[in-house]
């Protein structure tokens, strides 16, 4: 049987999201162990609150130790995410792996997708937030467009640079040349995979609701 990645060429939308739960259906089991670490690692905070019998509360409710957990379980889910995106490819590829080899690659690269993450939060978030909070200050007229506008280039921008992790992690392009990389992919596709992307979060909230009801 013919591996499911690479595709044998360009494919539809409704092609793309066919592969990608072929891709899920080959990869859920032997994923079993990085996925929940990803998601662990991430809810450290809100794990904290439930163990000392608080509520959850937006930001924490300003508790130092709730934001010191929140950044030592983001630090924490990088590598497991990383790992999970590079054994899944593998496994798609027809390739040999194992979840440990690739937890210990995603390690040593941990600075890098550290220093990547940031960049692509300043681009994507903070500098779109400048933009707006910029627009506050301005009278009603002239606020509205600017905050639209942030907006849309935050999302403009994310969609852009969708795929700068795979970048760095499948075709082991470092930095800024990740980020060009999937910029260069995007581009002329980008309606497309906002679509997708759209799609699949869609689809994600349906599986987080039906699995918290």
């Amino acid at each position: 049987m013919s591996p499911l990645y690479p595709p044998p060429g360009p494919q539809s939308i409704g092609r793309v999201l066919d592969t990608a739960f072929r891709i899920f259906k080959a990869s859920a089991v032997r994923c079993l162990v990085l996925g929940p670490l990803a998601i662990i690692s991430g809810q450290t905070p809100n794990i904290y609150l439930l163990a000392i019998g608080q509520p959850r509360v937006s930001f924490g409710g300003n508790d130092p130790v709730w934001w010191g957990l929140y950044a030592l379980g983001a630090l924490a889910s990088l590598p497991f995410t990383a790992a999970l995106i590079m054994h899944q490819h593998d496994i798609v590829a027809g390739i040999p792996t194992r979840a440990i080899d690739k937890l210990k690659k995603a390690l040593r690269g941990l600075p890098a997708l550290v220093a990547l993450t940031l960049l692509m939060v300043l681009l994507c978030f903070v500098i779109p937030g400048l933009i707006a909070y910029g627009g506050f200050n301005l009278p009603m007229t002239a606020r509205r467009p600017v905050v639209i506008v942030a907006v849309l280039l935050s999302i403009y921008v994310l969609v852009a640079l969708s795929v700068t992790w795979c970048a760095l992690l499948i075709d082991r392009l470092a930095g800024p040349r990740a980020l060009l990389h999937s910029l260069d992919l995007v581009r002329g596709n980008w309606w497309r995979t906002l679509l997708i992307l759209a799609i699949t979060t869609v689809v994600m909230f349906v599986f987080y609701f039906v699995i918290i009801a």
